[in-house]
């Protein structure tokens, strides 16, 4: 892995640190976020979303804001995380 590499590593690795202080527990919040889109979406679902569904989703959101400036620093950043959530909440 290049020093590059490591240095936005420790930046996502920092940010999620900052948001955690903010939100509270990784699990906790995006089970908030599950909680909320399965009672906005309903009867629109077949099965309810989970917090990794969630986490899915926000990667989603990131990689369209991408289309439009692929070079989005904090775009990125936020992939990386939701990826580093993801794998805390599967």
């Amino acid at each position: 892995m290049t020093d590059r590499s490591k240095a936005f590593l420790s930046v996502v690795d920092a940010t999620l640190d900052t948001r955690g202080e903010a939100y509270g527990s990784m699990q906790e919040n995006f089970q908030r976020m599950a909680d909320m889109a399965n009672a906005y979406l309903g009867p629109k679902l077949k099965h309810p979303l989970s917090p990794a569904d969630c986490c899915g989703i926000m990667v989603a959101f990131k990689l369209a804001r991408l289309a439009n400036d692929a070079a989005h620093a904090d775009s990125i950043l936020d992939i990386a995380g939701y990826a580093a959530i993801w794998n805390e909440v599967t």
